[in-house]
């Protein structure tokens, strides 16, 4: 490491930050190349499209220089509610919404950063284009697993990740973090649709976190929003340390909670209740066409049809994300 990476590891301690370092961009492009060759016909995991705009710097900003990665483990030791007639929700969506506490983290690790290295800067957690797992992949923060995620070896995989632009070159130099894995496969045997390969490629078809945002069939689990089947089963967030951010800590009434109490909610007790969550932006619609699934498989009982839900109720747009910019310091 260097000293701007070295003062930049103390920021992030000082400021709640897990996981921080400076994207070495020789990897960054390498791992590009990486991901057009893809896996046998197959792009590797979450870049099927715009592949190019994924490790474009200047595409998202012309300023751009470099690259911070960075990250904050969400695992809490609460556990999600037992196959008894509950619905799960996955653990990204039971705390606070991880776009608002991860960019004031963020900021508060970059005010102390400029005051040794002034430089402009965009905080982007899903708001950009560029790749966030590539990133941190680069940084050194951790390695691709089997089913596709970054996995820190000390936090696991249950990180939220997000970088920072910068209108100045910081260096660094590491060698990519070889995968972990060895010679587990509990991801791929774990995962009831058979999402997995042992690449860290992900059948979006079969990968039912995408079906239930989708509100698509998939009849196999309870989860109606997410899954983290694939990661539960992991032995690093199996030693992973917990409970590190309050922040993300659920209100347990908000991981409680049975099918036909989803279906019953209006727009304004879903707010009340999910508001603060960042499943909220997908809005109730998709989440009530989920429960009547699962209602319905598991109880036999009548279910009204899909479209009688509210087609404006499933038409919400995340409130800044996938959008040019971030949080702007120019």
């Amino acid at each position: 490491m260097n000293g701007a990476e070295d003062f930049l590891l103390k920021c992030a301690s000082e400021t709640g930050v897990d996981l921080a370092g400076i994207c070495d961009l020789s990897v960054f492009s390498s791992h590009a190349e990486t991901v057009r060759r893809g896996v046998g016909d197959e792009p590797l995991a979450f870049y099927r499209k715009g592949i190019e705009g994924r490790f474009d710097l200047r595409g998202e900003w012309d300023r751009a220089e470099g690259i911070i990665s960075f990250g904050m483990s969400y695992l809490q030791s609460e556990e999600n509610p037992p196959d008894d007639g509950y619905v799960r929700i996955c653990r990204a969506s039971w705390g606070r919404d991880y776009h608002d506490v991860l960019k004031e983290h963020a900021e508060r690790m970059m005010e102390l950063f400029i005051k040794q290295y002034p430089l402009d800067y965009r905080i982007y957690v899903d708001s950009g284009e560029l790749s966030d797992r590539s990133c941190a992949y680069s940084a050194g923060l951790g390695f691709y697993s089997k089913n596709g995620f970054i996995v820190s070896p000390v936090y696991g995989s249950f990180i939220f990740l997000g970088h920072i632009l910068t209108d100045k070159a910081l260096f660094s130099s590491h060698e990519p973090m070889e995968c972990g894995c060895a010679g587990c496969d509990r991801c791929i045997s774990a995962c009831p649709t058979g999402a997995l390969g042992e690449k860290p490629y992900v059948d979006y078809e079969r990968c039912i976190s995408f079906l239930n945002q989708k509100g698509r069939s998939y009849f196999v689990t309870d989860y109606v929003y997410g899954c983290d089947i694939c990661q539960e089963v992991c032995p690093y967030n199996l030693r992973a340390p917990k409970d590190l951010h309050p922040e993300f800590a659920p209100d347990k009434d908000l991981i409680k909670i049975r099918p036909q109490d989803l279906i019953d909610m209006d727009t304004e007790s879903f707010d009340r209740h999910y508001g603060s969550a960042a499943l909220s932006w997908r809005g109730p619609g998709t989440l009530k066409k989920n429960a009547k699934r699962i209602l319905k498989r598991n109880m036999d009982v009548f279910v009204p049809p899909d479209d009688i839900i509210d087609p404006e109720q499933d038409g919400r747009r995340p409130k800044d994300r996938k959008k040019k910019g971030g949080n702007d310091h120019v």
